[in-house]
């Protein structure tokens, strides 16, 4: 009975409470996983700043000649998250003739939908004018595609496709206005096609 008085009587050490306190908080989860995190790498230094993210794109676009221009150069290749690491213009092409190339496409394939829709209407000059656009857009496609090959020969080797390209919806437009065709949708889909294929064309000249 005294010997148990005794160790009840006894105040466990402050030095004591101290280290098994310390303990549980190392051995608890929240720090078990921030140390998971920092020696997986899983914690990120600080962000580097916008401009020295895009440093690359920022000082492309910032030789546009226009407002316009450059928020549009800006714009697009932004929207591709690769272009926060491209190094160069050679990268930033690559970027933008995948980019060039799915707003074609998409652009094609709207015209192809309505040509679909009208098919009962074969000769109507809106028709006619669509059927020569998805031809012409097949066409520049296809001249796109050839530049990440053709740049390994030089750049003035992808400038050559990147202009073909923009020839081919040259075409386009120029059936557009002959049919004087007044549609705002195909008209803003295709000035928004034949800006990104511009873009690819300036990037080519840019690259030394």
């Amino acid at each position: 009975m005294k010997s148990s008085q005794k160790m009840a009587n006894i105040s466990p050490h402050p030095l004591l409470l101290l280290t098994f306190a310390a303990l549980f908080i190392l051995n608890s989860p929240a720090t078990i996983f921030a140390e998971k995190e920092v020696s997986a790498g899983g914690l990120k230094p600080a962000s580097k700043s916008q401009n020295e993210r895009y440093r690359a794109v920022n000082e492309l676009c910032n030789q546009r000649t226009s407002r316009e221009a450059i928020d549009f150069c800006t714009k697009a290749l932004k929207s591709d998250r690769r272009s926060a690491y491209a190094k160069d213009n050679v990268s930033l092409l690559l970027i933008s003739v995948d980019l060039a190339r799915g707003e074609i496409n998409r652009t094609r394939d709207y015209y192809a939908s309505i040509l679909f829709k009208l098919q009962n209407k074969k000769s109507s000059k809106f028709v006619l004018a669509l059927k020569d656009c998805v031809s012409a857009y097949d066409w520049g496609n296809e001249e796109l595609s050839l530049i990440p090959t053709e740049l390994r020969k030089g750049p003035a080797f992808a400038g050559y496709d990147a202009k073909i390209a923009h020839d081919a919806l040259q075409r386009c437009t120029d059936t557009l206005n002959q049919h004087k065709i007044s549609n705002h949708s195909v008209l803003a889909r295709h000035r928004n096609s034949t800006d990104y294929v511009q873009l690819c064309v300036d990037i080519t000249l840019a690259i030394k």
